[in-house]
């Protein structure tokens, strides 16, 4: 009896192990995970790409993706001698930041002045700083040369007149003034000879009584200016000048009295400080 119990449990031992067997092997193989989005560490799946196909562009990537910050382009990329394709237009220059300078003048100049004068040396004994003011009209010949007219008018500072004595006077002068003009940019220096006449009259009034006076002669002399352009064709500076006036007559007429004049016993020729602020035209 215990026996027969002995083999029954080993067969039915026997039938659960087999029957347990043929159920996993039926069952499906476990399903693994899904790699995350953009994972490129995920190595594809088995069998892939199939057999014939080439491996998928830039698959797996290379140790060290992505490139590390700097890193350079490709050797030989871009070509030698590209440019961006429609830049600068067709027809159009490449732009240029620098502002070009103000071009050389042409046709009608003028330069407008005023300040004042010093008379020099001996003949200004007397005399303190007086007013000037005056012109130069003309025209540019070439970019660089102007031939021009210049006027002149001085009011003298009269200081040691008589007592009672009230003493006017003022100096004209005619010039032939050309100037030479070098542009530096945005600087305009402007230099060159003048030569001409002068004239000067004197007023000496006192009780109602007026003595005049007068003398004429040629005057020679330079004129210099360092100028700054505000515009294309306007530039504001300064002009420095210097006149020598020489007598050739002198004459008197007191009150009453007919006008005498003289070109004998002259006083020496005297020499004028012009400086002015300016502008050209």
């Amino acid at each position: 009896m215990m026996k027969r119990w002995r083999w029954s449990l080993a067969v039915g031992s026997l039938v659960s192990i087999v029957s347990f067997t043929a159920v996993a092997q039926d069952a499906p193989p476990p399903q693994q995970p899904a790699p995350a989005p953009g994972d490129a560490t995920q190595a594809p799946p088995p069998g892939y790409p199939p057999a014939g196909y080439p491996p998928a562009d830039g698959y797996p990537p290379p140790q060290g993706y992505p490139p590390p910050q700097g890193y350079p382009p490709a050797q030989g990329y871009p070509p030698a001698g590209y440019a961006q394709p429609g830049y600068p237009p067709q027809g159009y220059p490449a732009p240029n930041m620098a502002p070009p300078p103000p071009p050389g003048r042409s046709g009608f100049l003028a330069i407008i002045y005023l300040g004042a004068n010093s008379y020099m040396g001996s003949t200004g004994n007397g005399l303190g700083t007086g007013f000037r003011i005056g012109t130069i009209l003309g025209g540019m010949i070439t970019p660089q040369l102007s031939l021009n007219g210049e006027l002149t008018i001085d009011v003298l500072n009269v200081k040691d007149s008589a007592p009672g004595v009230d003493t006017t006077a003022a100096n004209v002068d005619f010039a032939f003034s050309p100037l030479v003009h070098i542009p530096a940019g945005a600087i305009e220096l402007v230099f060159g000879p003048k030569l001409g006449a002068w004239g000067l009259a004197i007023s000496d009034s006192s009780g109602g009584v007026t003595d005049q006076s007068s003398a004429s002669g040629f005057a020679f002399g330079l004129n210099a200016g360092l100028f700054g352009h505000v515009s294309q064709s306007t530039a504001v500076g300064g002009l420095l000048s210097l006149t020598v006036r020489k007598f050739g007559e002198v004459c008197s007429q007191p009150s009453g009295f007919a006008e005498s004049c003289s070109s004998d016993n002259l006083p020496s020729a005297y020499k004028v400080l012009g400086i002015t602020g300016a502008v050209i035209f």
